[in-house]
């Protein structure tokens, strides 16, 4: 972590490459008055991330991820630690179908990101001439569920 000499005054961050979530977490460390960040691409930390090394960042309320290749487990742990407070986030998932999961989200947000006001979530699928349904794609389904019509 940073020590005071070392913060950054930055507000707005954009990250226009990839970098893993331990990356992003290691550099967010030296910005605590960060207000929106914005990732081109999140992957999958290389290393192991503790949550209580993670610092809540009380300002960040706007996260904007374009492709998040980090599992769901790992994404969330960042968001509810890092930016509780966090009011707009905008995340295109592009793993496995499997992935997908309206009720787990739903948990996330009506558990720990409360101020979470818009909320855009696009699922990302490779279709070819091979492409198949499968019951993971009737997952979709969960978002049609009260909790989500309510946020409409």
């Amino acid at each position: 972590t940073a020590s005071n000499e070392q913060f950054s005054g930055i507000k707005y961050l954009v990250f226009d490459h990839r970098c893993g979530l331990d990356e992003l977490i290691a550099i967010l460390s030296y910005t605590p008055q960060l207000y929106r960040l914005s990732c081109k691409q999140v992957n999958e930390p290389k290393k192991c991330i503790v949550k209580d090394a993670l610092n809540v960042i009380l300002g960040l309320i706007r996260v904007f991820i374009a492709k998040c290749y980090a599992k769901f487990e790992t994404i969330a742990m960042f968001l509810t630690t890092i930016s509780p407070q966090l009011e707009v986030l905008r995340i295109n998932r592009c793993t496995d179908v499997t992935d997908l999961g309206a009720y787990r989200w739903e948990r996330i947000i009506s558990q720990h990101l409360l101020h979470l006001n818009m909320f855009k979530f696009t699922y990302e699928v490779h279709v070819d001439e091979d492409f198949e349904t499968s019951v993971g794609h009737e997952r979709l389904n969960e978002f049609n569920s009260l909790f989500w019509m309510k946020r409409r």
